[in-house]
């Protein structure tokens, strides 16, 4: 079994800007479904501040897009 908090932590530490978060919604093929508590994982793992990186940044970085203000 994975220990998913500790592998967030040593791939964050390893590249804090690899991380990117997604879904597999509406999880059809998962063997297990995607509940908010993902979510709330990686926010209780990484803090607000690196969390918002795996959440937006990183993929915006990553994909070229350009950064909006909301």
């Amino acid at each position: 079994d994975l220990n998913v908090e500790e592998t967030i932590r040593e791939i964050h530490k390893v590249s804090p800007d690899a991380l990117m978060f997604g879904t597999d919604l509406p999880s059809t093929r998962a063997r297990r479904v995607y509940s908010d508590q993902d979510f709330y994982t990686v926010l209780d793992v990484l803090g607000e501040n690196e969390a918002q990186k795996v959440f937006s940044e990183n993929a915006i970085n990553f994909y070229g897009l350009e950064k909006t203000q909301a």
